[in-house]
């Protein structure tokens, strides 16, 4: 079915959906590349905290924005648009841990423990092509669960211990996104290249993120 799905949207027989799968890890590379240079400069150049919240309320403009757009060209703008405001989050993120005793240690086991994790799901996935497309009955109650429990966190306050479980199922569950993306990724189960890189941007940014959580409640308990 994949295969008519990608062959009525753009017009292309099988023998460029690698084209298109190829077209999308490299989008997914550019927006970590380029998140990466953007969060790594914001560590070492002073900016005002006012971008961090600036930042903040776009990336909800862009993620409403990318909701409605269906036009392939205006989605992959505000993929790259989405890239440079996480990246400016990121890079206030990272501009605390780094503040903290043993954050720099913190920073890079968290880099490394995602690139394996991306890395061994890439992997997997591009070899046995898993079919990922019933784990979405699962995820979606769990993302619903997670988001329930941030928006208490705010409110509640939390000791280490609870905020290191929450960090760890976070980080657990959207490796399990990553997994179920890239399954439908590499079986063709997807109609828009920039919304399919865009989620799997999404996915290993939060993966950084929950990791990088776990590791400082954990250092603080």
């Amino acid at each position: 079915m994949s295969f008519y799905q990608s062959q009525n949207q753009y017009g292309r027989g099988f023998s460029n959906e690698e084209k298109l799968r190829s077209e999308v890890l490299q989008k997914v590379l550019y927006g970590l590349i380029a998140a990466a240079f953007i969060s790594v400069a914001i560590t070492y150049i002073p900016i005002p905290v006012i971008f961090y919240f600036l930042a903040i309320g776009l990336e909800f403009v862009i993620v409403i924005a990318g909701w409605f757009a269906s036009n392939e060209s205006t989605l992959e703008k505000l993929y790259y648009a989405f890239v440079a405001t996480t990246a400016v989050v990121l890079g206030f993120t990272l501009t605390v841990f780094l503040s903290f005793p043993g954050g720099m240690q913190m920073v890079a086991t968290a880099f490394s423990s995602t690139g394996l994790i991306v890395g061994g799901m890439y992997y997997y996935t591009s070899v046995y092509k898993p079919d990922t497309s019933g784990m979405r009955k699962i995820l979606l109650p769990a993302l619903l669960i997670l988001f329930v429990v941030s928006i208490v966190s705010f409110f509640v306050a939390f000791s280490n211990t609870m905020y290191l479980l929450f960090s760890i199922g976070g980080a657990i569950l959207f490796s399990l996104y990553l997994y179920y993306d890239l399954g439908r990724l590499m079986n063709d189960q997807y109609r828009s290249p920039a919304r399919m890189a865009w989620m799997i941007y999404w996915d290993i940014l939060l993966i950084f993120k929950f990791i990088l959580q776990a590791l400082f409640f954990n250092s603080r308990r």
